[in-house]
């Protein structure tokens, strides 16, 4: 039975069986014809396809729009016939010939649901599957050459719809089917999406590092680098170059290799000069194309150089004679505009953004998290009108205020920054103190877990890493210090690896991508872990799932004790002061019909009046 789901499934097999002009020749008709008419299928269709049907020999006609009456052998005088006469099961395809033949009886169909209320683009590399999907639309591609293949399907948000900027990557087998799906998320963070496929006889499975997953207990695993500083000339630092090429390449293993790990923070310093055409370019060949999507990188100064006339000029050339090009906007407009897994909270035209993995809250804020009195608006190349111009924070700062405001607000809920310069000695230096005291009194009021930093190339077993933002003198609140790590140092084969628990609990962990140095490669260099506030809230009338905030907090007690005893065995099972202060649930009055084990230390505290346990 052909159902509205696989009729673009079909028109496929009639673009790569009949004697019509290639898939790539029909595409562009076709996608014009599907938005055109792809609602019309019983109206005027001969009116509003014309010139797409005419383009790919009435494949767009007797598909898109007709296909209540019309087939796929050929002609819609043909069609009722051969499909009552064509089974499934291929039983009866006595009267069946050609197309419909062939679709029915030897072509395994994969199918790609688009279940978001946006369009996609879906597309298989080396294959004749390239298209747009509506929104609730289907497509599928008919493998008529092996039904064992495993095809590598790629789904990407459109530009300028929503601004998402979603991309995905799965293996779906040949016979199986994806589902292009959204999920409604909490505290009025945007729709996120991913994607599910089913294979044959098999079950489902999701693009690999989905953010989106059902659980409460919180487990953020995440990786961070930074200042693989590719350099225009690679025979100048050959050896700079060969590190940060085998940093990058062990980030991309990493992430293949290890499911829960959901992305990659860099901190700036992509490049050297900010040459696109050549040191970003190879910035980015660095990471495994389908691995790009888990990138969340910001600039450094180094990636905000700005150009000489003739460095300017070379941009408007043609490869090779355009890798002299200086062109910091076009690098920081690659890195705002993105595609990654996971659907952007929030973001700037000048390449501040925001996103959250579970419960925890990230701003990349690329140089470092200021306000500019007077934003440079134009150049004239070679001319500074003003000193450290190429130095500005793009309102950085102001971007921060506003999102922590909306997306993060009394939740309480962890929140992890980035930027390029930190608060090692040499980094101080290229900020002032009165921007940090600006910064820390911003994000005072809220539970800032950890603050990831760049541009000092420490090595991978250099003990200063550990970079701490202390409470700055005049400063209006806050805690004593902000733990900081330094990701730099990728040209030198450092990377951090690290996890936040539901504990109250960030493990950082520094390890050495090179045979160099004092620890070997692949090897753990250093760690820390750190403890911050953690206070956890049960309400028995919170609607399931809660993530234990003020504002959502758990339905059981159950489920809080369980997030507090997930601890890392590297940070000992005793919290600094002992008696378990530092993990604190707090359970609002009521009857709590529940049994638990309490195998850690951790605080308790009635909220508002009784709290029964276990009826």
């Amino acid at each position: 039975m052909i159902t509205p789901r696989s009729i673009v499934c079909l028109l496929l097999a009639m673009c790569t069986l009949s004697a019509r002009p290639s898939w790539a020749q029909c595409l562009p008709g076709y996608n014009q014809c599907l938005t055109d008419c792809g609602a019309d299928a019983d109206g005027a269709c001969d009116a509003v396809c014309g010139a797409a049907q005419d383009a790919c020999e009435g494949i767009c006609h007797s598909t898109v729009c007709c296909f209540g009456n019309c087939g796929f052998c050929g002609s819609c005088d043909e069609c009722n016939t051969c499909n009552n006469g064509c089974s499934l099961d291929c039983s009866d395809c006595v009267d069946c010939v050609g197309v419909c033949q062939a679709i029915y009886c030897t072509a395994t169909p994969t199918c790609v649901y688009n279940d978001t209320d946006v369009s996609m683009h879906a597309w298989i590399p080396g294959a004749p599957f390239d298209i747009i999907i509506l929104a609730g639309n289907s497509s599928c591609y008919l493998d008529i050459f092996d039904p064992n293949d495993v095809h590598q399907l790629w789904v990407a948000s459109i530009v300028g719809d929503g601004d998402l900027d979603f991309e995905a990557v799965v293996d779906v087998p040949a016979g199986g089917e994806a589902y292009i799906e959204t999920r409604s998320r909490y505290w009025e963070l945007p729709d996120n999406h991913f994607v599910r496929t089913y294979g044959p006889g098999s079950s489902s499975v999701y693009d690999h590092s989905d953010p989106t997953d059902d659980a409460t207990v919180r487990n953020v695993r995440f990786l961070a680098a930074a200042d693989c500083q590719y350099w225009d000339d690679p025979s100048a630092v050959p050896d700079e170059i060969s590190d940060a090429n085998d940093t990058n390449a062990q980030l991309g293993d990493l992430l293949h290799a290890e499911p829960e790990l959901r992305g990659v923070l860099y901190a700036g310093d992509l490049t050297h000069y900010s040459r696109f055409y050549s040191e970003f370019a190879w910035y980015e060949d660095s990471i495994d194309d389908d691995a790009e999507r888990f990138l969340f990188d910001g600039v450094g100064n180094h990636d905000q150089i700005m150009p000489q006339c003739d460095q300017l000029a070379a941009c408007a050339l043609v490869p090779p004679l355009n890798e002299g090009c200086v062109d910091p906007w076009a690098i920081r407009s690659a890195v705002r505009d993105r595609k990654r897994n996971t659907v952007k909270t929030d973001k700037s035209d000048d390449a501040h953004y925001s996103w959250d993995w579970h419960d925890v809250h990230f701003v990349q804020l690329n140089l470092y998290p200021g306000t500019d009195l007077d934003p440079p608006t134009e150049y004239l190349c070679g001319v500074y009108p003003e000193d450290h111009q190429h130095l500005s924070p793009y309102d950085s700062l102001d971007f921060l205020i506003d999102d922590l405001a909306t997306y993060v607000g009394a939740s309480g809920r962890p929140v992890v920054l980035i930027h390029h310069f930190g608060f090692d000695s040499f980094s101080l230096g290229w900020w002032t103190a009165a921007e940090r005291l600006a910064y820390w009194n911003a994000i005072a009021p809220y539970n800032v877990v950890a603050i990831f930093t760049g541009h000092n190339h420490f090595s991978p077993a250099d003990p200063n890493w550990r970079a701490d933002f202390s409470k700055p003198g005049g400063a209006t609140g806050g805690p004593a210090f902000i733990p900081g790590f330094v990701a730099a140092g990728a040209l030198k084969g450092a990377y951090l690896g690290a996890e936040i628990n539901g504990a109250g609990q960030i493990l950082v962990r520094r390890w050495n991508a090179t045979g160099a140095g004092s620890c070997g490669q692949y090897s753990l260099c250093q760690e820390e872990c750190v403890w911050f506030p953690n206070t956890i809230y049960v309400s028995s009338g919170s609607p399931a799932p809660g993530y234990g905030w003020s504002v959502d907090p758990y339905s059981t007690i159950t489920e809080a004790v369980s997030s507090c005893s997930e601890r890392f065995a590297e940070c000992n099972d005793a919290d600094p002061a002992g008696d378990g202060s530092n993990v604190t649930i707090r359970v609002q009055a009521g009857l709590y019909p529940e049994t638990m084990v309490l195998d850690k230390a951790m605080q308790i505290l009635a909220d508002g009046g009784l709290v029964t346990i276990g009826g």
